[in-house]
C-alpha cells in the first residue's frame, strides 16, 4: 500500500497523477510539481491540502472522500475546472469564490449549508448538492437552476 510518496519529490514535468485509495497522508513532495494539470486524491486519509498552494496550473482536484476541512489553500488555483469535494469535512465554500474557472462542483453529502460564495462563479455548469444542508427553496439555488444544473434532494 503507498503511503510515501516522497519519491515524487522531483518530478516537475508530470502533469497527471492519481494518488486514489493509497495511503497518501502528506502532500508536502507534491508542493513543487507546478506542471500537475490533474491531481485525484479520492478515498485517502488527506486532511492538509497546503503543499497544493503553488499548484497553478491544477485544472482538476479530486478530493472525494477525503478529511479535507480547509479549502483556504486552493484560494489561488484560479485555474481549477473541476473540484470534487464529495463526503469531505467541508463546511465553509469561501475560498472557492475566487476559482472564476470552476465548471463542474461536487458537494453531495458534506455539512455545507451556504452556497452564497459560488454566486460569482459565472462559467458554473454543474453544482451537486445531494445530501447537504442547502435548502432546495433557497432564492441562490432558484437563481442558479435557471442557467446550470443543479442536484439537489
Amino acid at each position: 500500500d503507498l503511503s510515501d510518496i516522497s519519491p515524487l519529490k522531483g518530478m516537475k514535468n508530470l502533469h497527471y497523477l492519481d494518488l486514489r485509495e493509497t495511503k497518501v497522508v502528506d502532500l508536502s513532495p507534491l508542493r513543487e510539481m507546478d506542471s500537475l494539470v490533474t491531481l485525484t486524491l479520492s478515498f485517502t486519509a488527506v486532511e492538509d491540502i497546503s503543499p497544493l498552494k503553488d499548484l497553478l496550473k491544477l485544472r482538476e482536484l479530486y478530493l472525494r472522500e477525503t478529511k479535507v476541512s480547509d479549502l483556504n489553500p486552493i484560494v489561488s488555483l484560479t485555474n481549477i475546472e473541476q473540484l470534487n469535494l464529495r463526503r469531505t469535512n467541508v463546511t465553509d465554500l469561501t475560498p472557492l469564490q475566487h476559482l472564476k474557472n470552476l465548471t463542474i462542483l461536487n458537494l453531495q453529502s458534506t455539512n455545507v449549508s451556504d452556497i452564497s460564495p459560488l454566486e460569482g462563479l459565472q462559467l458554473l455548469q454543474w453544482l451537486n448538492l445531494w445530501g447537504t444542508n442547502v435548502s432546495k427553496d433557497s432564492e441562490l439555488v432558484k437563481k442558479l437552476e435557471e442557467r446550470i444544473t443543479v442536484f439537489l434532494l
